[in-house]
């Protein structure tokens, strides 16, 4: 198994526009298991 680390480069709009990119990029995609996840302060989010 090989472990990468991914940044989000940019908030998504929402949850259909996830999805969409991921219908649209389908055979570029690779499954991945969410190992965890982390609760940003909003002041944190906001500026990302």
């Amino acid at each position: 198994m090989e472990t990468v680390k991914v940044y989000m480069v940019r908030k998504s709009s929402d949850f259909e526009e996830v999805k969409t990119l991921c219908k649209k990029y389908a055979h570029e995609a690779e499954e991945v298991l969410i190992e965890e996840t982390i609760n940003l302060p909003l002041v944190w989010y906001n500026a990302l």
